[in-house]
């Protein structure tokens, strides 16, 4: 019986042990395979980071990008940041001028079955129009002149970017190009708030003679 005990007590300890190196290697195999994984997706990250950097930066801008935390040196960063605030201020002013594109056409819409003179059209506009901006802000009216006056000084910021040699090469045609870019588009909005106000004085003044 004794025997029968020491044997089967040495068996379950050997058991116990082969159970327990056979879980740490285990533990072990699993934290290798995720420390592999973690600096693999490191490795594609850093590598999708400089691939992009140096695409639009090159290699100068990625490595100051690395050193300094900015791509650009001071000069040209001033131009840049005037740059994207004058994006900021304009998508601003385009999203007005959609709300005010929407109420007229929506006014327009309704003046065909109901059939409303020139002076039910402006108020209708107006009223849309206030419903847009959840009535809160300038009248249509006052809206209007607003974007046109905020459009202008943004053109005019935009304009105050001027480039030279002396700022970077590299970066000159980044700069000018976006700077080309951004005075079409504020051209674009710049006409179709004439187009809305030349809309708002026709409809006034017809429905002035009715």
């Amino acid at each position: 019986n004794n025997l029968n005990y020491s044997t089967t007590r040495t068996m379950s300890n050997n058991f116990s042990s082969h159970s327990s190196n056979s879980s740490m290697t285990d533990r072990t195999s699993w934290v290798a395979l995720a420390s592999s994984a973690a600096l693999c997706a490191t490795a594609v990250g850093v590598g999708l980071f400089l691939t992009r950097s140096l695409q639009e930066y090159g290699v100068e801008g990625t490595l100051r990008y690395i050193w300094e935390g900015d791509a650009f040196p001071p000069n040209v960063r001033a131009h840049v940041d005037a740059l994207e605030d004058a994006e900021i201020a304009r998508s601003l002013q385009e999203s007005r001028i959609h709300s005010m594109e929407a109420a007229l056409e929506l006014a327009r819409l309704n003046s065909v079955d109901d059939r409303r003179s020139s002076k039910e059209i402006v108020q209708q506009w107006m009223e849309y129009y206030a419903t847009e901006t959840g009535g809160v802000g300038l009248s249509l009216e006052r809206a209007l002149a607003d974007v046109s006056d905020k459009l202008d000084k943004i053109a005019a910021k935009v304009d105050g970017v001027v480039v030279s040699d002396s700022d970077g090469n590299e970066f000159i045609q980044q700069i000018k190009k976006r700077k080309k870019l951004l005075s079409k588009t504020i051209v674009l909005d710049m006409e179709r708030c004439d187009a809305l106000m030349a809309s708002y004085q026709v409809l006034r003044e017809q429905g002035g003679n009715q």
